[in-house]
């Protein structure tokens, strides 16, 4: 019986300072990657902003669906399976420069935008990808910094963008 009162009172411990280190952490965090891609900046914009056909080439999402919000806004829905989706809002659009894209809905557990910046390199493109994120459940700040990694969703988007492109 004592050492089932002890492996609780660790297993507490444990829990109780996962939700102490999620405390001090701050709710905002910046990721950024650069890479060269192989292709001409006029074909990574086109794919970038072709949001209608991202499942096509991007593992993490089965649909994409738009709609409007109550302003007028167009939102993307992306979706993860059939139930599970996250909405994004475009910000800002410089053609074959620059494009800003936001996570929008309610009482979410994570938040924020990405920010993709495009540079003509020859016949190549370099892309910079900048994520400001917004992490508001605890749970998920703690995971998102000392197991999956701020960067985890954007080297998947990056390694699926270069296997489109060839």
């Amino acid at each position: 019986m004592n050492y089932l009162l002890i492996g609780l009172g660790v297993f507490i411990a444990i829990i109780g300072l996962i939700f102490l280190v999620a405390a001090l952490l701050p709710v905002n965090h910046m990721a950024s990657r650069t890479i060269l891609l192989k292709a001409p900046t006029d074909v990574v914009w086109h794919k970038l902003t072709d949001f209608a056909n991202m499942a096509k080439w991007r593992r993490d999402i089965v649909r994409v669906s738009a709609n409007k919000n109550v302003k007028g806004d167009e939102i993307w829905q992306e979706y993860e399976n059939e139930k599970s989706f996250m909405a994004f809002k475009t910000l800002e659009l410089i053609e074959a420069k620059k494009l800003v894209r936001q996570v929008v809905g309610e009482n979410l557990l994570f938040g924020g935008r990405w920010t993709f910046d495009l540079v003509a390199q020859g016949n190549q493109t370099q892309l910079t990808i900048t994520e400001h994120g917004e992490v508001y459940n605890l749970i998920f700040r703690f995971v998102g910094k000392f197991i999956i990694g701020h960067h985890a969703t954007m080297d998947k988007y990056i390694e699926d963008l270069q296997q489109t492109l060839g």
